[in-house]
């Protein structure tokens, strides 16, 4: 996507100089635009947050001059679970097993479960998710 964003810019804003760059994801990109060697780069929102406020893998390194240009994409996020573990709410899944979604997703790669159940239990859904999850069964 970044390169496609280069090209954009370039062929239409003659006033931009714009070049992609392959990084290890949105926080090596957050690191990158703190350290000044970035100008531009995409990152989901929890870690853009946690950037802004010096938070997890960001601590004590608040970057406050973090703006945000443009949501890319709608990215609603699904817990997937196997039926035999009991787990029925985003609470029960505090003390369990996530390596694998840590190993994954850069964005999860410092986060605490607990942390995540915390920031997510009880916030109001989307209309559209609630519409999506009632479509599929799901009542919250």
């Amino acid at each position: 996507m970044g390169s496609s964003l280069a090209k954009l810019w370039n062929d239409d804003l003659g006033y931009v100089k714009a070049n992609a760059q392959a990084s290890n994801g949105g926080i090596d990109n957050l690191n990158l635009l703190q350290s000044g060697e970035a100008q531009v780069s995409m990152a989901v929102t929890s870690i853009m947050y946690q950037s802004y406020n010096g938070e997890a893998v960001f601590e004590g390194r608040p970057n406050e001059k973090l703006r945000v240009l443009s949501g890319l994409y709608y990215n609603p996020n699904q817990v997937v679970v196997r039926r035999e573990t009991g787990i029925d709410s985003l609470k029960d899944i505090a003390g369990e097993n996530i390596d694998t979604l840590k190993q994954s997703n850069s964005a999860l790669k410092d986060m605490k479960i607990e942390d995540a159940v915390t920031d997510l239990a009880g916030l109001p859904l989307h209309d559209g998710a609630i519409k999506y999850y009632k479509e599929m069964g799901l009542d919250f």
